[in-house]
């Protein structure tokens, strides 16, 4: 069975573009446009979830940790994809209790690449 991913961010190309290369690295990959998800996680069950930080009005940094108190998220690794520096990115990711952090900009090898390394920790 495949592993499956939720993308969540407010940019359709974002979306878009980490949806193909999960895809092509053999993935299941639903998106959503919004920090309000938590229905998603009960009908798609993901393995990891890549949570903007910023999107409009809405915080994808205390989203994660909102969403990491649920027991539905409980088997769900959640990581802040954005592209804030990577020292910002850390800090935040240890204040949303994260499962961890990617950083936007990654060409699709290097971008999956870490998506494996998180999904098989």
């Amino acid at each position: 069975m495949k592993q499956r991913i939720m993308v969540v961010d407010d940019s359709s190309f974002i979306l878009g573009w980490t949806k193909d290369a999960l895809e092509s690295a053999g993935y299941s990959v639903l998106t959503a446009e919004t920090v309000w998800i938590t229905h998603l996680l009960d009908i798609f069950h993901p393995d990891l979830v890549l949570m903007d930080v910023e999107m409009g009005a809405e915080n994808g940094a205390e989203t994660t940790r909102k969403l990491k108190q649920l027991q539905s998220a409980a088997r769900t690794k959640i990581v802040l994809y954005s592209a804030k520096p990577e020292e910002e990115l850390a800090k935040l990711s240890q204040a949303a209790e994260a499962d961890g952090f990617i950083c936007k900009g990654d060409d699709p090898e290097s971008f999956t690449r870490k998506v494996q390394g998180i999904l098989a920790n």
